[in-house]
Parts: C-alpha cells; sequence; structure tokens
C-alpha cells in the first residue's frame, strides 16, 4: 500500500535519476554517521532560522528555550526582519555567519525551507531540524515541499530530522532544542515520539511520576532521519539504559531493523505502536479472500529485531522499570506466594490468559517447605502462607521457591490483615534485590499501611504493583520478551537433506524468462509447481495431460484416487469456471471430467485457454490443511504468511508473518505464534518429524522468495501436514512483477539476507584439498565449537593478546554473536573442508570483518587451525576480506596484531597494509585504504 511517504521518495528518486544516477528507494538511505549523530544532538553552535521577537510566536519561544535556560552552547538567530533579537545579533541568511554550525533549526513557512536546506548545504552544515508545518499532512503541495527538501538535503549531504517535529531535549545539557514548555528531568530513558501531542503529554507524565529521561526526541514526518538513526545513537549513548518509542509508521524498515536487533540485545527497546490498522493491497488476482492486518507485519518486526510491544503508556514504564531492574526469566513458568487467596487468584488468571503458566513446585521444594511448615500444608502453586505470613516465614519460603529450577520468576503478594507486618516482611526481602537470576516482583496491597514497605522495596530495585493481577500482566510480557530474544538467537537445527540438495535456480530462472517473454505475470500452476521442486519443496504428485487418454493413463500410473484440474495461462480460480474435478477413482469418472472441464474453459473462459489438465493425487490422509504464502510489502518488501487454509478459510483467518530470510528456529517461532498450531499441539499432536519438516518447507520456501524478487505473490492452499503423509502442497499459485518493472524499482527484503556472492571454492597450495570459503551462518555455531577446540594456546594468545578459556570461547553468549550477526554490520567468512558422511562440515580457519559503528572503516580478527598454518590460508582469507570491504563501501581495515605475531605481520606486509609498531604495548597496528568500487567505477 503506497503512503504519502512512498509517493514524496518517488519524486525525490525521479530527481536523482536525473543526474544520470540508478537508484532505488531502498538505496537511497544514508549510512549511520556517529559524528554527524553527536553533531546534531551534543551541538555546541546552533542557527535558529526564524528566531523571532513577535510575543507569543513559535519562532520566539524556541529560541528563548535555547538561550535562557543554561544551554552551554552558542546560539545564533537568522531573521532577514531583525538585526538583533534578545540582545543578540540576528543574521540575514545562515551564510554570514562566521562559526562552523552544528545544528540549524527551521522554523519558517514550508515553501521556504527547501531554500533553506540548500543554503545549509552551501554553509557546511551537517544537520537540520525542521519544526515549521504545512507539509503532507496539507496535501498534494505539501508533499511536493517536502520532496524538494529531500532532495536538497541529499544533494547536499545535509541530514535532516522532521518535518512537524517539536525538537528534542536533552536534560543533562539543559538544552531544549523546541518550542515545548516541558522540563523533564534527567534521567536514564531514551523516548523518541512520532507525536508532537503523545510526546508533550509522556513529558509532562514523567514529571508528575518523578519519571526521568536522557533524551527526548520529537522525531516528526522522518523523510530522512528515521528510527534506526535514532536507535543507533541511543544505543551509542552511555546514559541512556532503555529506549521507549511511541510510533505510528515505518519509513526506512531495513535501517530500523537493523539497528533494534543490534541495540535490543543490550538495551531494552519498548514500543507502544498505535496508528490506523489497515489490510496490504489484496490483488484481484488472488486465489483466496485474503487479508493481512498491519498489526502483525508490525509484530513480526518488533519479534525479529528483539524489541518489546506494549499496549499502554502504563505498560511502558512499568516494564521500563521492571527490565532495567530484573533479568530475563528462562521461561514462563510463575510461582505466586501470598497471604490472600483472592489476589493470588486474580494473579493466576491473568497469568493463564497472558499464555504464562503456574510452576509446578519440585520435590525438593516441597520438603523444604515442610521443615517449617504444618505436615498436613497444601504445598501448591500459589503458595498461601495464611496464619503463618510472618516476615520471617515469607523471607524463607521466598529463598526456597527462588531456588527451585521449575520456577521462572516469583510473585510475591501481601494483603494487609491482623498478622501482617508490610514494613518487616519487606525489609526481610531487601536481600533478594541483589539476585540477579530470576525476576522477583512484588505486590504489597493497600495505601498507608504498606506504603512504608512499597517503598523500601522500590528503593531496593524490587519493582511493586499495585495490583495483583498488573503484576502478572507484566510477567508475561517479561517471559515473553525473553523468548523472542531468544528466539533470534537460538541455534537452529540444519538438516541433511537441506545442506546436500541445492535449489535448481537455473530452471527456476528459465520458468520466469519465459513467462516475462510472453507477457505473462501469472504462472500456470505446473509451472508454479516445477518452481517448487526446484528448491525441493514437498509437491504432491502432479503430472501433465493434453488428452483424454493421457489423462486416464496418468491418473491408472499414479494409483490412487485423483483430481483433475484445468492446465492454463492465467485461470486462477479454477473452480470458480468448473476447472476442477475431485475423487476420480475410475477409467469413466476420469474421462468425463475431463471433457466436462474442457467444455466449461471453452464456454466460460476462452478456447485458447484450455491447454489440457494436471493430474494430481488426492490427499486422503486425516490431515490439518495450512497456508504458506508471500507478498510484497512497501516497506518491509517480501512478507512471508502462514495460518490455516482449505475449507476453513471461509470460516475464520489465522495468520503470522514472518520477514525472510528464516532458519528453523525462526519458522518454528512463526509458526508457534499461530492457534491452529496451538490446537495441533494440544489436540492433534502431530509428532516432532512432521513439524520439522514443515519448518524445512518454511525455510527453503523463505530461500527462494529471497532469490526471487520477480516473484510478486505466492499461494501455496492448501498444505496438507499429517502423521501419515508428512507435509505436502496441493495448489500453488504465483504472480509475477509486471515486465516493466526494473531491478532498481524491487522492494528490497527488510532484513540481508545470506550474501551468497562471498562464496567461492579454493585449493590449498601443499595439500591440493579443496575448501569452501563463505560467510558465516547461524546453523555453523556447533562447528565453531570445534573450531575452537582445536586452537593451541598459542594461536588463542595471538588471536587475543591474552590467554582466554575454552569455555568462554565456545559459550553460546559469545558465539551466535559471530553466527548471527546482521550482515550488514559484521561478516565473518569461514574456511570448511567437508567431512564425508556428517552434516557439520570442519572450519579451519576464519576472519571476522567488523565494520566500525558510524564510520566507513572496520576491523578484522582472524584464525588459522594450527593444522593449516603456513598453507597461505590467511593470506587468501584476508584477500578476500579486502575485497568484502570494497564491495560494502569500507575504505580502511585495520586491526591490532602482537608484534611477536610474525605470520600475520608477513600476511598483511604482501597485501600492502601500513605497518605501525607500538613498542610500549608490543603490538602493532596494520592498516589498508580500500578503494570501493563506486570509486574504481568513477575513475574508470
Amino acid at each position: 500500500m503506497q503512503n504519502s511517504f512512498q509517493r514524496i521518495l518517488e519524486r525525490v528518486l525521479e530527481g536523482v535519476r536525473s543526474w544520470g544516477e540508478s537508484v532505488s528507494a531502498h538505496h537511497f538511505h544514508p549510512s549511520y554517521d556517529k559524528s554527524t549523530m553527536e553533531a546534531l544532538f551534543q551541538p555546541k553552535t546552533i542557527a535558529v532560522v526564524g528566531a523571532s521577537k513577535k510575543e507569543y510566536s513559535l519562532g520566539k519561544r524556541l529560541f528563548e528555550n535555547l538561550t535562557l535556560l543554561d544551554y552551554k552552547g552558542e546560539v545564533f538567530p537568522v531573521n532577514p526582519k531583525y538585526d538583533e533579537i534578545n540582545g543578540s545579533v540576528c543574521y540575514k541568511k545562515i551564510e554570514n555567519i562566521d562559526e562552523f554550525i552544528d545544528l540549524a533549526i527551521i522554523i519558517t513557512p514550508a515553501r521556504t525551507v527547501a531554500q533553506i536546506i540548500k543554503e545549509c548545504g552551501e554553509a557546511n552544515v551537517k544537520n537540520a531540524l525542521i519544526l515549521s508545518t504545512g507539509f503532507r499532512e496539507t496535501g498534494e503541495k505539501g508533499e511536493e515541499f517536502e520532496a524538494e527538501i529531500l532532495l536538497e538535503a541529499r544533494k547536499s549531504g545535509v541530514r535532516v530530522i522532521g518535518t512537524n517535529s517539536i525538537g528534542f531535549i536533552r536534560p543533562h545539557l539543559n538544552l531544549f532544542a523546541t518550542f515545548s514548555n516541558q522540563r523533564p528531568k534527567e534521567g536514564s530513558i531514551g523516548f523518541v515520539s512520532q507525536s508532537g501531542a503523545m510526546g508533550e503529554g509522556v513529558l509532562d507524565w514523567g514529571n508528575s511520576q518523578n519519571v526521568g529521561f536522557s533524551a527526548f526526541i520529537s522525531i516528526g514526518g522522518m523523510i530522512d532521519i528515521s528510527w534506526g538513526d535514532v536507535i543507533h545513537y541511543l544505543g551509542d549513548d552511555t546514559r541512556t539504559k532503555a529506549i521507549v518509542l511511541y510510533m505510528e509508521s515505518i519509513n526506512y524498515a531495513r535501517s530500523f531493523l537493523s539497528a533494534a536487533k543490534e541495540v535490543s540485545y543490550s538495551k531494552p527497546i519498548i514500543v507502544l505502536k498505535t496508528g490506523k490498522r489497515q489490510q496490504l493491497e489484496n490483488n484481484s488476482t488472488s486465489p483466496i479472500h485474503f487479508e493481512i492486518d498491519e498489526d502483525l507485519i508490525f509484530n513480526a518486526a518488533f519479534r525479529r529485531s528483539g524489541m518489546l510491544r506494549v499496549d499502554t503508556m502504563a505498560e511502558v514504564f512499568f516494564m521500563v522499570e521492571v527490565i532495567s531492574k530484573q533479568p530475563r526469566p528462562k521461561g514462563k513458568n510463575l510461582a505466586i506466594l501470598t497471604n490472600a487467596n483472592a489476589p493470588a487468584q486474580l494473579a493466576t488468571t491473568m497469568l493463564l490468559k497472558g499464555g504464562g503458566q503456574l510452576a509446578t513446585l519440585s520435590e525438593a521444594t516441597m520438603k523444604s517447605l515442610a521443615e517449617f511448615l504444618p505436615k498436613n500444608w497444601e504445598y501448591q502453586n500459589p503458595l498461601d502462607l495464611h496464619q503463618f505470613a510472618t516476615p520471617e516465614y515469607y523471607e524463607k519460603t521466598t529463598e526456597i521457591l527462588l531456588k527451585d529450577t521449575n520456577v521462572d520468576g516469583l510473585l510475591v503478594i501481601l494483603a494487609p490483615q491482623a498478622v501482617s507486618k508490610p514494613t518487616e516482611t519487606a525489609k526481610n526481602l531487601l536481600r533478594f534485590a541483589s539476585s540477579k537470576k530470576k525476576p522477583l516482583l512484588v505486590n504489597w496491597i493497600g495505601g498507608t499501611t504498606t506504603e512504608e514497605g512499597r517503598k523500601l522495596l522500590s528503593k531496593a530495585g524490587i519493582p511493586n504493583f499495585q495490583y495483583p493481577d498488573t503484576a502478572a500482566h507484566i510477567f508475561n510480557y517479561l517471559w515473553k520478551h525473553a523468548y523472542n530474544l531468544k528466539g533470534i538467537y537460538e541455534t537452529p537445527r540444519i538438516s541433511d537433506a537441506m545442506k546436500k540438495n541445492p535449489p535448481n535456480r537455473e530452471k527456476v530462472a528459465e520458468i520466469i524468462a519465459k513467462a516475462r517473454a510472453e507477457n505473462r505475470t501469472i504462472l500456470t500452476e505446473w509451472d508454479a509447481k516445477q518452481i517448487l521442486l526446484a528448491y525441493n519443496l514437498p509437491i504432491i504428485d502432479t503430472r501433465l495431460a493434453f488428452s483424454e487418454d493421457e489423462a486416464w493413463l496418468t491418473a491408472k500410473a499414479i494409483g490412487k484416487p485423483v483430481v483433475l484440474k484445468v492446465h492454463s495461462r492465467s485461470i486462477i480460480k479454477k473452480s470458480n469456471v468448473g476447472g476442477v474435478r475431485l475423487f476420480l477413482k475410475e477409467e469413466d469418472s476420469v474421462r468425463k471430467a475431463y471433457q466436462e472441464i474442457k467444455k466449461n474453459i471453452e464456454e466460460r473462459v476462452s478456447p485458447d485457454e484450455f491447454l489440457g489438465v494436471t493430474v494430481q493425487e488426492m490427499n486422503v490422509h486425516d490431515s490439518v490443511e495450512m497456508l504458506l504464502g508471500s507478498k510484497v510489502d512497501a516497506q518491509f518488501g517480501s512478507l512471508l504468511f502462514f495460518g490455516n487454509g482449505g475449507k476453513s478459510l471461509q470460516y475464520y483467518q489465522d495468520r503470522t508473518i514472518a520477514f525472510p530470510p528464516l532458519n528453523t528456529t525462526l519458522a518454528r517461532r512463526a509458526i508457534e505464534q499461530t492457534i491452529i498450531y496451538k490446537n495441533i499441539a494440544k489436540n492433534r499432536g502431530l509428532h516432532e518429524p512432521t513439524m520439522a519438516l514443515l519448518e524445512q518447507s518454511m525455510v527453503r520456501f523463505s530461500q527462494l522468495i529471497t532469490e526471487q524478487p520477480f516473484i510478486k505473490e505466492i499461494y501455496l492452499n492448501p498444505i496438507t501436514v499429517s502423521r501419515v503423509g508428512g507435509v505436502s502442497i496441493l495448489d500453488a499459485v504465483m504472480i509475477l512483477q509486471p515486465n516493466d518493472v526494473k531491478d532498481e524499482q524491487l522492494v528490497r527484503l527488510a532484513i540481508r539476507p545470506y550474501p551468497s556472492e562471498y562464496e567461492e571454492k579454493w585449493i590449498l597450495p601443499k595439500s591440493k584439498k579443496e575448501i569452501l570459503i563463505r560467510p558465516i551462518q547461524p546453523e555453523d555455531e556447533p562447528s565453531m565449537v570445534v573450531f575452537h577446540e582445536k586452537l593451541s594456546p598459542q594461536s588463542v594468545y595471538f588471536r587475543f593478546f591474552h590467554v582466554v578459556s575454552l569455555d568462554q570461547r565456545r559459550s553460546h553468549e559469545r558465539l551466535s554473536r559471530i553466527c548471527f550477526a546482521d550482515y550488514d554490520r559484521q561478516i565473518t567468512l569461514i574456511a570448511e573442508k567437508e567431512k564425508p558422511n556428517q552434516i557439520q562440515n570442519e572450519i579451519i580457519g576464519a576472519i571476522r570483518i567488523i565494520k566500525i559503528h558510524g564510520t566507513k572503516e572496520a576491523e578484522f580478527g582472524m584464525t588459522i587451525v594450527d593444522g593449516y598454518q603456513g598453507e597461505g590460508l590467511g593470506h587468501e582469507l584476508l584477500r578476500r576480506a579486502i575485497e568484502v570491504c570494497r564491495s560494502e563501501g569500507i575504505e580502511l581495515l585495520t586491526a591490532d596484531i602482537l608484534s611477536e605475531n610474525r605470520g600475520m605481520r608477513t600476511v598483511c606486509e604482501k597485501l600492502g597494509f601500513v605497518i605501525e609498531y607500538n613498542s610500549d604495548e608490543g603490538t602493532v597496528k596494520v592498516s589498508r585504504y580500500i578503494h570501493t568500487i563506486l570509486e574504481e567505477n568513477q575513475e574508470k
């Protein structure tokens, strides 16, 4: 669905292409530059274009916010109407200012802003904040203004935040680059809002609740600087401990997802997403009534990048407090300790409603409880202490429950009763505040009686909730957030069938080229299934027949009840035109069906559309019918959707969205989001081998839509899943992009796929053994464990400069950061040798290229297994790393190595690196400038 921003972007691209450059919308967002963002959000000099003396004007309020609130930087008013403002010299134009300007804040009429951006570029101003209004919200003329602004910004290299922003605030700098009257306290929350009104409301709420902020940023219309840039910046900002986003839309999807995935690992990102719900455009050629709610797409984006979506503003700040103070739970099992049944039941109801579970207390726990509680006590969860709810019993029980391996989190409830001692009980629980193994939440019910206890607990970092059901609701958010993060970095399974059977891409290219040559956008079902077969997807036995006799002979060869469908160039909804016949067993029925289909098509469509029939096996197994498909979203590119299929579609639609590329873990995570999966797991009990086949099918399907961008839509419906028949695709529809769509106009994937262009075989010079050098993948983690087991102490010392234990080197937390890396941020090339009859190959060398955040520089580190050193492998890996940097736009590649590592020094010297010795440190700095491909093309 094309929104107004995409229309603006197309206008700008037309302008850029007029310069003679071929560029697509999704290559048009500048890469993050740390120094530029620091100059924007920590400026030393600011020019206010549109500063004013006029009473009650926004220009006057903005200038006074910058000059009267103890901001230490220099502020220059710019307005041709005045000679001075509040005692400061006022400049006619920004070019008249002698100082170098870090940030220009623009608050002038919309029609003037593009010219001001041009003047900023000429004056070497790198950042502009646009507070002006009157843009796309006013209609087509406003869109034209924004397009002109963005075009000028790209020409001059000015980064722009806005339009329609209300500005930003850095409390610790006393920097109020806004016309807002809000004065937030200094704190550790970075708050970014797309809505100015919502932003002001949150700041006001924060002051009333004594909540402080490291930054408040109103991101506005996001024509340039968008979510990804700001998340990057706040991720680097040491004052920011948690990031909160109020979001309505996304403009640059890949930048957003890449930044969020990187930052969410170390800092929680909490999203409150609102805005109009809408469906993706439903193509009239779609074989089914099909809807995808926009919310499903955003939910998938948040899951894939490790963010947590909440539903209310209160939940935002609950989660900020809990995530910043409590560890992530390992699972969904909560124990509840209480002195009253009613609040515990309220908490239990909310827990189960949200998908959490009550922990089953272990035998060891019950034995420990029996040592001080009566022997006839009901040791169940929730655990009610009744009259034994003394501070000492609360403390003992809390300690025991936190040690239980079946318990992932603990909620302690205290209701004011005759025997209750809220303050003393709180004091006894304070010693658990330092425990970082499991989350501990409390609910001290009441008012003045429990107030002191609540204050003690909160001050110690134990989150306290006013209501028990709220606490359980927050725990559900906690485990879901941990579950999503785990899914991103959980090592996927690898199957021998998937590894040993690569797709037949040549066959697919032939089928698509033939259809495009015939100016067809709809593939025949036969062609669609041939593409699926080329990607090793499990289609039901399907064959072509061009006559009545062939149809019967084919049916007889299949040997089971069959289905006949019309074979046509353009008919998708075959049943609507009488093009399908089911449950055919006998010769007469097959021949009759062929004649009826032929007649129906000739009469209802056209004689030219009847090419014959497909004869396919009739599914007779007791199976669940599912749907798998893909569509292209204007922002996120190709989306994979999964849910219920077949006859059930006329009654309800159960959908989940996933972003390709997928691995088996991500495929399982997507499947688990659907109601149909939960029903199968609960009632039908599909065994694990069948579920593994379904996962593998989704991974292969993901590979298909990743590698074939000229396929616009795919519908595989139904897919049958059963114990007996496994996974089988019964019907397939594929729709191509129109012929006039060029490669640069394709919407690229929101997540960068595996860079197969860096795969290449190589022969070890001495042993003459063939190896494969390629980028690392998540599935390689087990092989990397073995790789580190084979390194000698000297190789480890040369790589890390100190002793690093094997357990540290092969830990999942460390290796997942290498194997699961965003290819836009780092690429590790591995050299692997095939091991016959084994799924995992042997890794004998690795070089890791890490882009230095916000620059065009990268660092490398390389290790070769001892038995393969001296074979030239290090030279070849580093040579290829240089080529990768060249392709990725990296201009400088560096590394620090030990001066005694003569082998590495020699390799670097041969490849043109400059060597700088540091005798004090005993290290050598090697560096090489690299011409990018773009520079080389310009030179040619």
